[in-house]
């Protein structure tokens, strides 16, 4: 049986603060946000690729959104200087955002296999991790120059982006499998459906009885940026390195 409904909803709250300034030789526009953002799902196709954890409990998906950022603080401004130069600048610093866990276990038996870890008897909200935050400031300086008779001009500039070498490293996929939370520990191997004195380890395909809850420590690498050495997880997304460019443009 399928069934759709229109059961989810949104939340976004912000503040937002803007500073500008205009002189003749330069100009300033700043902004800065403070937000809050929840849902129940950020799927942006069709209902087909939504996710939950529990099909008979929805409630529990409400919860921070993917693109929940706290803090978001954006600068751009010109300054025209003596002799037809001129220098630009662009800058954007912004807090985490989250990133769901799961542990593709189908724990609540609901044929859905992306169930949440189980930490102190009850599932992880959703999104309740948030990677690294993201910090770029990039540089242009230019100078113009005139041809005779008013034939045009050439314009020589050189571009510096990601200016201070920001990381911005971001926690891969592969990171973000937290593990099992807790398990079942003991127990005999028995036949026939779970119970409430009935488990089903996904991991060995079987059904126990008896045994006790233990808990269980998520991956070394989870929400890790680097390994026990100090190196950076290859299983992480790397952010624009330092680049510079050289340009040399001509209007007639």
């Amino acid at each position: 049986m399928q069934m759709t409904e229109s059961s989810g909803h949104s939340l976004y709250r912000g503040f937002t603060y803007s500073f500008n300034i205009r002189r003749p030789r330069f100009t300033l526009d700043t902004f800065y946000t403070l937000s809050w953002k929840y849902s129940t799902d950020d799927e942006e196709q069709n209902y087909s690729a939504i996710s939950y954890d529990n099909v008979t409990d929805l409630s529990k998906e409400y919860n921070y959104s993917l693109t929940d950022q706290r803090h978001q603080f954006i600068a751009y401004g010109v300054y025209n200087l003596p002799f037809n130069f001129d220098i630009s600048s662009t800058m954007r610093l912004s807090s985490a955002r989250p990133f769901e866990v799961m542990t593709m276990y189908d724990y609540n038996r609901d044929d859905m296999q992306n169930d949440r870890p189980i930490v102190n008897g009850e599932p992880l909200p959703r999104d309740a991790f948030r990677s690294r935050p993201f910090y770029d400031v990039s540089l242009r300086v230019q100078k113009h120059f005139a041809l005779p008779n008013e034939k045009g001009r050439f314009t020589a500039s050189v571009e510096f982006f990601n200016l201070f070498g920001f990381d911005n490293v971001q926690i891969g996929h592969p990171n973000m499998m937290y593990g099992h939370g807790t398990a079942m520990e003991g127990g005999t191997i028995v036949s026939g459906p779970i119970g409430p004195t009935r488990w089903y380890d996904p991991m060995a395909a079987k059904t126990y009885e008896g045994g006790r809850l233990v808990p269980v420590a998520p991956p070394a690498n989870f929400n890790q940026l680097r390994d026990s050495s100090g190196q950076y997880l290859r299983s992480n997304i790397p952010g624009d390195p330092f680049q510079v460019q050289l340009g040399l443009r001509f209007q007639f």
